[in-house]
Parts: C-alpha cells; structure tokens; sequence
C-alpha cells in the first residue's frame, strides 16, 4: 500500500507512530519502511514539515489489555492501571514475555509526563503533536461506558505548551460517544478522528487555516 502511494505521488510523505496494541517488534519493521523512504516514524522523534514540526509519543497509561510494551504510567506514582485478569506481555522476536511484575516494570521507565517534557517544542504555535493517547476530560477521550480516561500528564503538558494542534488515536468509539472529533484546549486544537472498522475514519486539515476540519464520516466543523 506504501509503495502504490509512493508510486502514485513520490513527494507524498507518511509519518507513523505504534499504538498499545502493537509490541515493541513494530520498531525494526518501521526503522525498515523508513530505510526504504516510505514512512517517517515520529515516535520519540520530531519531523518537520514545511514552516512546522512534527513531535511523536505512542505510548499510553495502562489499559486492561494484555500487550504492554507502549503502556507507561501517566506521573510519578500513578498507579499501575485497571486489573488485569490473565498475564501482562511483551513482545519479542521470540514470542510473547510474561510479565511477572508489571508495576516494577512500569517503575522501570519514564513515565509519560516525562517523556513529553523531553520532546523539542521550540515554537509552540507552529508544533504539531502526535500521541496515540489523547488528554484527559475532552471529547476526545470518551470510552463506551462514557467515562474519560486519557492522559493527565498530556493535557497538563497541552496547557502549558499550547502546540498548535495535536493528533489522537486510542479511544476509537469516542467521537461516535462525545459527537465531536475535536476539542480545544485553549489555543490548541486536539483531533481524535476515532474508528468504527467499517470505514475510514480520516481528518483533513489545513495547517494554515485551522478555522474548519472535514471528518470524511462526520463531515466539517469548526473546532
């Protein structure tokens, strides 16, 4: 599919970034895609494009899943997420590792609050983050049951950076639940286009006129 767009557009660039449902063996398959110049991973990385810059994060606090190789918790001290009942794993080019103590894990590496504060945002308002997790208490994080439950450390991070925009994923019924696909918090605009797995769930956006946005199922709003 990369290489029929490629093909199609040579100048068309793609960026990427995992989500919590993949493991940790996604990395060497995107550090190959971007050899081959069909993707940009922005994970841990920054990118520019044209008069903007392109900051990635893919990782999430925990969930009940089973996969947990993008899962870190939100702050220092937060806790280790919703009980799980089964094994927590990770993966390797071997198969899947049993996690015998998934909080000592967890203890193991930066929270997500930090990870944000280490990502090159020299000018906020022309920043573009991209994180799988989208920020807490916004229209863009409503789970099936209506609770909220994205990341507080990133909308903290939101309020005090104010990027120009940020992009989302992770909660995919939320617009359908919220009945937006956009947010704003303060000057920043936050995007979760969300997921039915019927049919593509897109966002157009005009970086220089961010005043409308065109959901290809939900149509154009102004955020």
């Amino acid at each position: 599919m990369l290489q029929a767009w490629k093909r199609a557009r040579p100048t068309r660039r793609v960026f990427a970034i995992p989500g919590n449902d993949d493991c940790q063996t996604v990395l060497p398959a995107l550090a190959q895609l971007e050899e081959n110049g069909l993707i940009e991973n922005l994970h841990l990385r920054s990118a520019s494009l044209g008069d903007y810059t392109l900051v990635g994060l893919a990782f999430v606090p925990p969930t009940p899943f089973a996969i947990k190789d993008f899962e870190r918790r939100d702050v220092v001290g937060a806790a280790p997420g919703p009980t799980r009942v089964g094994p927590c794993v990770l993966g390797t080019s071997e198969g899947f590792e049993v996690l015998d103590d998934f909080p000592l894990y967890l203890d193991s590496h930066p929270t997500i609050e930090e990870e944000l504060n280490r990502l090159p945002v020299r000018e906020p308002r022309r920043t573009i983050a991209v994180v799988h997790c989208p920020p807490y208490q916004t229209r863009c994080d409503v789970l099936y049951n209506r609770q909220h439950i994205g990341s507080e450390a990133l909308r903290r991070w939101i309020e005090r950076v104010q990027p120009l925009l940020t992009l989302h994923g992770h909660i995919h019924e939320s617009p359908h639940l919220s009945g937006a696909f956009c947010d704003r918090l303060g000057a920043t605009i936050v995007v979760n286009p969300g997921c039915d797995g019927h049919r593509p769930h897109l966002v157009f956006i005009t970086l220089e006129d961010l005043s409308s946005l065109e959901h290809s199922v939900y149509g154009k709003v102004r955020p």
